[in-house]
């Protein structure tokens, strides 16, 4: 075992000291990276400052199928639970999105931000599945069962059952790379592993599936700043 320094996302610096090393030799591993530690948790701050939460309390927008969207902060002294909504209309106009809340919340951006999550969490789960049957009848594989969760590390996962999760996060991501890890999810009904018959199935389904893992890679991280 050894001394071990990690940073997670919120810049909040961490460090597992084993029973056999004392408390001093922490403090002293601690000390000979000082100037690592500020590098990395300056880096997390500018993080901070462009990621999506960020982008919401300073210009109330969000990304929705990788568009950017204006959401409309509206306040009610009736209102008792916020509700996030989206306005459909049945002309050629934008679709819009609302954020209504009480009125409470007015000038309490942490109130408001932890209601947009919530809230926008629970219209992701309906889209997203909707959007799930379409492409399971598209490529005609049945599945039994679907849940949204808010994973770490995962975009989705596919069980023995045919049980399947996605990161409702996804909904912030481009249409085709939410079809892309959905075809990835439902071909793992066929093939649980990640062998060359179930890149041949991906593949038959998603052509494109390289680029859009790629962009997964790249730029999916940053979903997880909301």
């Amino acid at each position: 075992k050894r001394l071990i320094l990690k940073i997670n996302r919120q810049g909040e610096v961490k460090l597992t000291i084993p029973d056999f090393i004392s408390i001093q030799k922490g403090k002293d591993f601690l000390e000979s990276k000082k100037s690592w530690i500020l590098d990395h948790v300056l880096k997390k701050e500018e993080e901070k400052k462009e990621s999506l939460s960020n982008l919401f309390l300073e210009k109330n927008q969000i990304y929705y199928y990788g568009t950017l969207k204006k959401v409309e902060i509206c306040y009610y002294d009736f209102l008792k639970k916020p509700k996030f909504v989206l306005h459909s209309y049945s002309s050629k106009e934008e679709n819009k999105f609302s954020l209504n809340l009480p009125l409470s919340y007015k000038n309490q951006p942490s109130f408001i931000l932890e209601a947009l999550k919530k809230e926008f969490r629970k219209f992701a789960k309906t889209q997203l599945s909707l959007l799930f049957q379409e492409v399971s009848k598209k490529i005609d594989i049945s599945y039994q069962k679907l849940t949204m969760r808010d994973m770490v590390s995962r975009w989705g996962s596919c069980s023995g059952k045919g049980n399947i999760s996605l990161l409702w996060r996804l909904i912030m991501a481009p249409k085709e790379i939410i079809e892309y890890v959905m075809i990835h999810e439902l071909c793992h009904c066929y093939e649980l592993n990640h062998s060359k018959k179930f890149w041949t199935w991906v593949q038959a389904f998603c052509p494109l599936w390289k680029q859009h893992r790629a962009w997964l890679k790249k730029q999916g991280r940053e979903l997880f700043s909301l």
